[in-house]
């Protein structure tokens, strides 16, 4: 699996380092989420394929900042979970997403063998028709765009159902050990997990880690047909 991110940073509209802990991972408190998708929803109802629904009103919510806009290109689990939930596919995609959950299980445990933790699966979510504009060193303008064939046919690439949105990802961080100093972080999370019953802290030896990064991993996208029917279900 690779692990570096071929989209330019102009045209990304959200970057998650996920490490499959919901404990102090997150950025956006709940007001700063709804925010959020005010602003992408007020720029293209499109966006609505990506979020995760809500019954709450998003009408007469603040504009986004400066701070949250800065926090979108290095969210975290618990904000990948209140946004999307799960970032829909098409099923004809599933094929791939198998194929690529099979490079992902291997890397993890080639990882696992090194005695590697803490690593993470970058998500990168961009706009497939965006084009900006940028200055160069030489100060002078030119356009980018996603170059999406290329991308999905040599890189790790998956759509969205409507074909609008490009999800690319791969695992960075890859040379933690599992050290001395991270099995007394270990040991010092764990006791102060028994009175804040937050059980499911970052750091972990490397078995236990990869279990979970597996284990959550199928979670983070679904087919179209498997969102449908969890929204109709009570």
């Amino acid at each position: 699996m690779q692990n570096i991110d071929p989209l330019p940073s102009e045209l990304v509209d959200f970057k998650y380092d996920l490490k499959m802990s919901t404990v102090k991972r997150e950025l956006l408190k709940e007001k700063d989420v709804n925010i959020v998708k005010h602003h992408f929803l007020s720029k293209d109802p499109d966006y609505k394929e990506l979020f995760h629904t809500s019954s709450r009103s998003l009408k007469s919510i603040p504009k986004m900042n400066k701070s949250i806009a800065d926090c979108l290109l290095k969210l975290k689990d618990e904000d990948f979970i209140h946004l999307h939930g799960s970032l829909p596919i098409d099923a004809s995609s599933a094929s791939d997403w198998e194929r690529m959950q099979g490079k992902i299980t291997r890397d993890v445990n080639f990882l696992k063998g090194l005695n590697i933790m803490d690593y993470s699966l970058i998500i990168t979510i961009a706009r497939v028709s965006d084009t900006v504009s940028v200055k160069d060193s030489l100060n002078e303008e030119k356009k980018i765009s996603c170059d999406v064939q290329n991308l999905v046919q040599n890189g790790n690439c998956l759509l969205s159902p409507s074909g609008k949105f490009l999800y690319v990802f791969g695992i960075i961080d890859v040379l933690q050990e599992y050290d001395i100093g991270k099995k007394g972080e270990k040991g010092m999370k764990t006791f102060k997990a028994v009175f804040s019953k937050e059980y499911d802290i970052s750091c972990q030896a490397p078995d236990e880690y990869a279990k979970r990064f597996l284990d959550k991993l199928g979670s983070k996208f679904k087919t179209s047909k498997e969102n449908s029917s969890q929204e109709k279900s009570p």
